[in-house]
């Protein structure tokens, strides 16, 4: 269920809109003029509150436009990337990489997500994009309001583990490995 809960919760805002539109236009009440400051209020409201939601241990970052970056040495930790448009590039051939699995999920409007991975890592992308295409160590899967799964062969041996989940209106996703 948790894999699902991005789905749902887009869904369940999708029928509440258009209930309320529908409601508004059988009333005739212009509800734009009250739904758009609700929303903003809302939005605020969650911004601030989001990264003491997030699971104790697990990094938030949040921005409404930029890139995130990292080669060479860097500490691979869970982490929240939260961002209206970005593309997110973590080399982690260097990286320390802890054992077991490690999670990192964004969520965002759109923007490309670039993974190069050492061959002993082991990765599974979880994606639920509006529409997107993931090349995921040499396969190529187009979706369209369908989620994504991939999982690398040595998932379940591997010590080390990433896990990508993904959230996005209009995504490109590229897991790769990169041999030292």
């Amino acid at each position: 269920m948790k894999t699902n809960r991005g789905q749902l919760f887009i869904g369940g805002a999708l029928v509440a809109l258009g209930l309320v539109l529908l409601l508004g236009k059988a009333l005739h009440i212009n509800l734009w003029g009250i739904l758009w400051p609700l929303a903003l209020i809302a939005l605020g409201v969650w911004l601030v509150m989001r990264p003491k939601l997030a699971p104790e241990g697990t990094v938030v970052h949040q921005r409404l436009f930029g890139d995130i970056e990292r080669k060479g040495i860097w500490d691979v930790t869970d982490e929240e990337i939260w961002m209206f448009a970005g593309d997110v590039d973590l080399d982690m051939t260097q990286a320390d990489l802890p054992l077991g699995e490690t999670t990192i999920h964004y969520s965002g409007f759109a923007g490309d997500i670039t993974l190069k991975v050492p061959p002993e890592l082991g990765v599974k992308v979880s994606a639920n994009v509006f529409a997107g295409e993931c090349k995921f160590m040499g396969d190529k899967q187009s979706t369209f309001l369908s989620p994504m799964r991939l999982v690398s062969d040595n998932y379940e041996t591997a010590e080390s583990k990433v896990h990508l989940e993904c959230n996005t209106f209009a995504s490109d996703i590229k897991v790769e490995r990169v041999a030292f």
